[in-house]
């Protein structure tokens, strides 16, 4: 449907539907917690020239959020050189930017039930606060590619539910959504706090990236069906005085970033306490808690609402 609309979602290596290779091999590694291929950027390379040349399309999207993690827009620039971009086609580069509080939290839960963080949150806050100061590390692309190819949305009504991001990128690429037939429901949910407990210990035995991961969609899963079963912990990670002291420590760099690339004084609402859902405390991860995630992970499904507590 991409290609009928002129726009070619190139296959270079696409996995998990991103061009996370490209971006890893840019970078000049691969991240730890990642599982490299065999192919070389060169070789990455001349698939996505020989892929770009020969087509008609007039839009050529590359699609990762390890372009974000992993900055290099001046060897991306020669890449889209070498694959044949013109000087004078247009280059947008479309960041979706979340609230640095949920930001946070959301990528806690990722990196420790699918990258083997072993560290608790407030130590992953302080290790990776810089990811998260947009204004610092959008400045690298501006200086590469100029502040007017910078498009910055803010991600809090998808995060809300309230907007489908999915809408949102149509509509800027310029393809009419309903020709489009996407699937409902979300990719890659959270897990809860006692499920998150338990992945970390996980994360603890010498074993490979890929193994410690190896049960995270189950995992994601369970705490889909166990929501309203008060049966797991599934307190906020972060209360609201912590959040409204993290958010302040980003003040400045979000006035910066708002003026920048929106022209306009602030990019997020201030954080109220019904930003934060509710959720149910229960005791930590119990022996029994235990029993049930290994349970669900052998397969044995049966109601919450039958297991006695």
């Amino acid at each position: 449907m991409l290609i009928e609309h002129g726009i070619l979602y190139p296959e270079v290596s696409i996995r998990g539907f991103g061009h996370h290779d490209l971006a890893f091999l840019l970078h000049g590694q691969y991240a730890k917690w990642a599982t490299p291929q065999d192919r070389s950027l060169t070789d990455l390379r001349d698939i996505l020239r020989g892929i770009v040349l020969p087509s008609a399309a007039t839009t050529i999207l590359l699609s990762s959020e390890n372009f974000y993690v992993y900055p290099k827009p001046s060897a991306l620039r020669s890449l889209l050189v070498e694959a044949g971009l013109h000087s004078s086609d247009e280059i947008v580069i479309v960041c979706y930017v979340r609230r640095q509080d949920d930001a946070h939290v959301s990528w806690y839960n990722q990196s420790v039930k699918a990258q083997g963080n072993t560290s608790s949150l407030n130590t992953t806050i302080i290790r990776e606060h810089g990811l998260w100061d947009y204004a610092t590390r959008l400045q690298p692309w501006a200086d590469e590619f100029g502040i007017n190819s910078i498009l910055v949305r803010d991600y809090t009504p998808f995060s809300q539910r309230t907007a489908d991001i999915r809408d949102d990128f149509l509509a800027i690429l310029g393809a009419d959504r309903d020709r489009f037939h996407l699937p409902a429901g979300r990719e890659n949910e959270r897990v809860n706090r006692d499920i998150l407990a338990f992945q970390r210990w996980v994360n603890h035995l010498p074993l490979s990236a890929k193994k410690k991961r190896r049960y995270h969609k189950q995992l994601i899963e369970l705490t889909a069906a166990s929501e309203g079963a008060q049966f797991f912990d599934d307190t906020p990670l972060l209360s609201l005085a912590a959040r409204e002291t993290l958010l302040a420590s980003y003040a400045a760099s979000n006035a910066v970033l708002a003026k920048m690339y929106l022209k306009q004084e602030t990019i997020f609402d201030p954080l109220e306490e019904k930003d934060i859902a509710a959720g149910t405390a229960l005791s930590g991860l119990t022996i029994r808690k235990i029993f049930r995630i290994l349970a669900w992970i052998a397969g044995f499904r049966n109601s919450f609402q039958t297991i006695p507590r």
